[in-house]
């Protein structure tokens, strides 16, 4: 399915989609950090701008778990979302994990991440760490 919204268009719907993010402007910015030092990422982006090959196989071992989902990413001010939820390079999900098992229990921190966070094996990331505290 082709997009048929205008440039503009998509550019409101991108920018609202980071004024509802519930996440602190220091850790968007350290975030942003990362994203750029990270070099999965970077060529995440480069490939999410440019355009994705017709097949899984043909993208790097690297960026195999964003292909099914290439439709919902979006690059907005140096941050990769997809749909809602902002994907965390790897250098920085210790710290949102960190962060995150500050809500009581596993089912609620596991909720607060998927409404907010992503990245692959996010779900088993967290509940071994919580298993460790």
């Amino acid at each position: 399915m082709h997009d048929t919204r205008s440039a503009t268009e998509r550019e409101i719907e991108q920018i609202d989609m980071l004024q509802t993010l519930a996440v602190k402007e220091g850790t968007l910015s350290r975030i942003r950090k990362r994203t750029r030092a990270d070099s999965d990422l970077k060529a995440l982006i480069r490939i999410d701008k440019e355009r994705w090959p017709s097949t899984q196989i043909q993208v790097l071992l690297a960026l195999r778990n964003y292909y099914p989902f290439r439709d919902e990413l979006a690059v907005q001010n140096g941050l990769i979302l997809k749909g809602e939820r902002l994907i965390v390079p790897a250098g920085t999900r210790a710290v949102m994990k960190e962060k995150l098992h500050q809500a009581s229990g596993i089912q609620a921190t596991l909720r607060r991440a998927r409404e907010i966070f992503y990245w692959p094996g996010m779900n088993r990331d967290i509940e071994e760490s919580h298993c460790k505290m």
